[in-house]
């Protein structure tokens, strides 16, 4: 009886895990299932809406990526096609074209130098791509004009910089004016220079995130916007247009680096930039503006410097290390503040071994001149016209060479002339 009692216990166990075996099975073949469905569902979803890709496609037809023969002026353009259903950018890999991590959007339409023709669509077209963050056609030929730009609002980049053939004419370049950037808030590169761009530079006070602004070279006009909530800005490039008004202040803009907004109307002083400490590059050249030099004396970064062809007046100070001033030029190249009306001392130019391009011609400095630095024999300096007085200057011309790289030195004349910068021997570098 106990063996028969112990028989039945072993044949249902044995019953048992077999039950439990083919449904443990059965539950794995269902999860696999649901797994490979799920799988299959995420697959057919990673690709953008049929919305994106469409917009993408007539933004290709806008810039003639591609013709009714499926050629195209671009020198790449591989993945654009007029394949119906369109292909996916993202799997495709079109070229300029990117998408998120996921693929289920496209972020970024980055084609320069690529030979692109066209004009840009308008916003209800760019309205389809809510997620795109990178607009770049740099040194392509775009024309027309800039669409209303509100519809993307995570934009970080747009740039399109004219290109000029070997004529340098510019056989395709934006025009009208720029359109509203406020609501444009995460934008950090705004470059859309040499271009035919007319009107005024919109306001730029929300942009608080942005970096670089490049308007140059175009036909804008009015007043330079206050920059006063773009305090991380690194490059701005005003440059070559009718811009009138006064400079804005820009010490409250940390790290800029370059600033250029020579070639213009501008008028007023240059306002304080010492504490610039990361400032490189400063070109206020060709504009109207008055007073004295901005103060320079303590910049480590600055290394170009262009104040020419203004109206400033005052003395040059703060250039080499004499007192009152420190060495903290020691990086600069190139300094340029001709065609004004400075006046005062000529400048000494003691620990500046860095500097290579001198001008200071057609100013009002007087008094003797200082002696040429050893280690800047090379400099290509222009000091005449001055009215300087240079007699009793012995070994002059140890100092400063009768020519440099083939050109007359600018300070070289006959000996014992020395006595009038008028009789110095001058050469234009411009």
């Amino acid at each position: 009886m106990q063996n028969v009692t112990h028989q039945i216990q072993v044949d249902c166990d044995h019953g048992i895990r077999r039950i439990v075996g083919t449904g443990a099975v059965r539950i794995f073949a269902a999860l696999a299932l649901l797994v490979s469905i799920f799988t299959s569902m995420s697959l057919a979803q990673a690709r953008p809406p049929d919305s994106e890709i469409y917009a993408l496609e007539t933004i290709g037809t806008s810039l003639n990526a591609y013709t009714t023969t499926g050629s195209s002026v671009w020198n790449n353009h591989h993945g654009w096609s007029t394949n119906t259903p369109p292909d996916d950018p993202c799997e495709g890999a079109w070229f300029g074209v990117q998408c998120d991590a996921g693929n289920h959007h496209i972020v970024g339409i980055v084609i320069p130098n690529n030979n692109v023709h066209g004009t840009l669509p308008d916003a209800t077209v760019w309205a389809n791509l809510p997620q795109l963050l990178y607009i770049s056609l740099n040194n392509d030929f775009i024309s027309g004009t800039i669409p209303d730009l509100s519809v993307l609002p995570n934009l970080l980049d747009f740039s399109i910089i004219g290109d000029s053939d070997v004529f340098g004419q510019f056989p395709a370049y934006l025009t009208g004016s720029i359109p509203s950037l406020a609501a444009l808030t995460q934008l950090q590169t705004l470059r859309i220079g040499s271009n035919h761009l007319t009107g005024s530079i919109p306001d730029l006070s929300t942009l608080t995130n942005l970096q670089t602004i490049d308007v140059s070279s175009n036909q804008l006009t009015g007043t330079i916007p206050d920059l006063t909530n773009n305090t991380q800005l690194s490059l701005v490039s005003f440059r070559n247009n009718y811009l009138t008004g006064s400079l804005p202040a820009l010490a409250q803009i940390t790290f800029l680096m370059r600033f250029e907004a020579g070639g213009n109307y501008l008028t007023g002083t240059i306002p304080p930039i010492v504490s610039l400490q990361y400032l490189s590059r400063f070109y206020v050249n060709n504009n109207q503006l008055t007073g004295p030099m901005p103060d320079i004396h303590n910049m480590p970064a600055m290394n170009d410097l262009n104040l020419s062809y203004n109206q400033l007046s005052g003395p040059i100070e703060c250039l080499g290390v004499a007192a009152p001033c420190s060495s903290g030029l020691s990086q600069l190249i190139a300094i340029d503040v001709s065609r004004n009306q400075l006046g005062g001392p000529f400048p000494t130019l003691d620990g500046l071994g860095n500097l290579q391009y001198f001008k200071v011609s057609y100013n009002r400095i007087t008094g003797p001149i200082k002696a040429m630095p050893a280690q800047q024999q090379q400099m290509i300096s222009e000091v005449c016209p001055n009215p300087m007085n240079l007699t009793a200057q012995p070994g002059i011309d140890d100092y400063w060479p009768s020519t440099i790289q083939g050109n007359p030195n600018p300070w070289w004349g006959p000996a014992g002339a020395y006595n009038s910068c008028d009789l110095i021997l001058r050469a234009e570098f411009d």
